[in-house]
């Protein structure tokens, strides 16, 4: 759903830039009375003085332009899948979720605190947590993995998450934080 949303959003701007800019260099060549330059006014003009709602090409073109409007419609209205994450529950008729970037970056500070880390980033899944931290050099590594495998367990036990994702720690040692 948002992979098609993207796809008619770009198009549609695509479509606006495009009637903006030819709409712009029309409006110069009428203010400079050249006539227009693009857009061939007087023959549309003409098409459009014999033109009737009868003819054979304009149902079909009427349809045509109908149904992509209720295509689109149609999309827009259908309900949106919750993306956030679920919380397990008491068994009572309360549903409480979680946005991942919430969870991410309450997770990433939390890792970010200590003294041993330079930087971080988490990612959060669907069954798994990908943290990517720097430390400050080769001594911090064994034990800036062992600290944010820790502070992960107790941030995943504090959400209380319905199911338990994996966590996979990369750790990569650079040049020291300056203060």
């Amino acid at each position: 759903m948002i992979a098609l949303n993207r796809v008619l959003a770009a198009a549609a701007a695509a479509v606006l830039i495009a009637s903006g800019v030819l709409l712009v260099i029309e409006a110069a060549a009428a203010a400079l009375s050249v006539g227009p330059l693009l857009v061939p006014l007087s023959e549309w003009d003409a098409a459009m003085e014999v033109l009737r709602w009868d003819d054979p090409g304009v149902l079909p073109v009427l349809l045509c332009v109908a149904a992509a409007g209720l295509v689109l419609v149609a999309v827009e209205a259908a309900p949106r899948r919750s993306r956030g994450r679920r919380l397990a529950g008491d068994g009572r008729l309360v549903t409480v979720t979680v946005r991942r970037r919430g969870v991410e970056r309450r997770m990433g500070e939390a890792i970010d605190s200590s003294a041993l880390v330079r930087s971080c980033r988490v990612r959060l899944g669907r069954r798994r947590v990908r943290l990517t931290i720097a430390v400050a050099g080769p001594r911090a590594v064994a034990p800036a993995r062992e600290a944010a495998l820790a502070t992960i367990g107790g941030e995943i036990e504090r959400l209380g998450l319905r199911r338990r994702p994996r966590v996979s720690v990369e750790v990569t040692a650079g040049r020291a934080r300056v203060a």
